[in-house]
């Protein structure tokens, strides 16, 4: 037969592992760690338990094309997953799209840096500004595209800005930078400042000029979990309180509600013999 979620059978009968590998984001920290704790609670019984490993979503495809302990992939925006499915490590059909986030401009909190406009980021007082690689960093990469899009002078802010960018290997690393230094201005998720209570939101980028970021998530070829890791996706998408926790964090949740069908087709990629 072909297991379904929730068909009742338990990792240990199958020899499988009951620990799900998440590669996740690193701005997914906070949120997916308190998802992880209800869905623990919920699977109590079953064993499961998530374990996961933070970084930018550029480091992350790497390691996971060089490693099969991985159970699922969440990146912080569509190129990186492209990446990882052209290596053939996802299973397509499991990718979704399902959060979204805004690029707001943090200081210290210590700081005295005005930014009123966009353009004040070019101003002398501003010594650094830090955000993700912005060759790799989906952080980054998003803030360059904004910066790209703001006329200054007779080029763009990018322009102006380039030579003063500190590029941090994660979002919460250029975080931490602007954390310590109140000279330095940072471009970071929203929800990235809201987990900080050392930094301010001195801009916030409005929606309609925010590059459009968006999260997406798929079960990974070849991991030890494939049964709770599926469990686990289904959690994540379909149950209220994971979508509230996403909620609580900043996030806009972008799935339907009910996904319940579409995650139990990723049982058709657990195949097991009828006992």
């Amino acid at each position: 037969m072909i297991l379904m979620p929730g068909c009742g059978r338990s990792p240990e009968v199958e020899g499988e592992s009951a620990e799900v590998l998440v590669f996740a984001a690193a701005s997914l920290r906070d949120a997916v760690e308190d998802v992880a704790r209800a869905f623990e609670r919920e699977y109590a019984t079953e064993g499961y338990s998530i374990v996961g490993n933070y970084a930018g979503s550029n480091a992350l495809a790497q390691q996971i094309r060089a490693t099969t302990r991985a159970d699922v992939f969440l990146s912080a925006n569509e190129a990186w997953m492209d990446d990882v499915q052209q290596a053939g490590r996802i299973m397509a059909e499991t990718r979704t799209a399902f959060l979204q986030n805004r690029l707001v401009v943090v200081v210290a909190q210590r700081s005295d840096l005005v930014i009123d406009d966009p353009t004040d980021l070019a101003a002398p007082s501003v010594r650094h500004l830090s955000t993700g690689d912005p060759q790799a960093v989906p952080a980054g990469i998003y803030a360059r595209k904004w910066l790209e899009s703001v006329p200054h002078d007779s080029a763009t802010l990018w322009t102006a800005v380039e030579e003063r960018i500190v590029p941090g290997t994660s979002v919460r690393a250029a975080l931490g930078l602007v954390e310590s230094d109140e000279r330095i201005a940072g471009i970071v998720y929203a929800t990235d400042a809201a987990a900080s209570e050392r930094v301010r939101v001195a801009y916030e980028v409005p929606r309609e000029e925010t590059p459009e970021i968006s999260y997406s998530i798929a079960l990974l070829r070849d991991g030890p979990a494939p049964i709770a890791a599926t469990e686990w996706i289904d959690f994540l998408l379909n149950e209220d309180i994971a979508r509230a926790i996403f909620e609580q964090h900043g996030f806009v949740c972008t799935t339907p509600p009910d996904l319940l069908e579409q995650l139990r087709r990723i049982g058709g990629y657990l195949p097991f013999d009828d006992e």
